[in-house]
């Protein structure tokens, strides 16, 4: 009886204000980060990305044939940069691709400062 008391203890955390707030933080951060960059990624044949890996703004990103991307990577491509990744190639796990950056003015808030991008 002790396994299943505690168990059942476990429900006064969905009474709590910042579980709710916690929970759909989550549920955001799947649909940003997961769900919707997969739809709108083009598909090659013969193209395996695992699961984790994540994108921003896929639109802007372009995936060659017999491509193989392995777990938790990121690609984030930004609203004017984009990054293609040939045919037969592959990203080792945790591997991180940026097309661009924020400048860096002091006296601004980073998140305020326009994107630059390199060639």
């Amino acid at each position: 009886m002790g396994a299943i008391t505690q168990r059942l203890s476990y429900l006064r955390y969905l009474a709590k204000p910042g579980f709710w707030r916690w929970l759909v933080a989550r549920a955001d951060s799947l649909v940003i980060d997961h769900i919707r960059p997969w739809t709108q990624l083009p598909r090659r044949e013969k193209t395996h990305i695992h699961p984790t890996v994540t994108f921003r703004k896929a639109e802007n990103i372009e995936i060659g044939t017999h491509v193989r991307i392995q777990p938790y990577c990121a690609i984030w491509a930004s609203p004017n940069g984009k990054i293609t990744i040939g045919q037969y190639t592959g990203l080792g796990p945790g591997t991180v691709v940026f097309s661009s950056n924020h400048q860096f003015v002091p006296g601004m808030p980073y998140y305020k400062q326009p994107w630059r991008r390199r060639a």
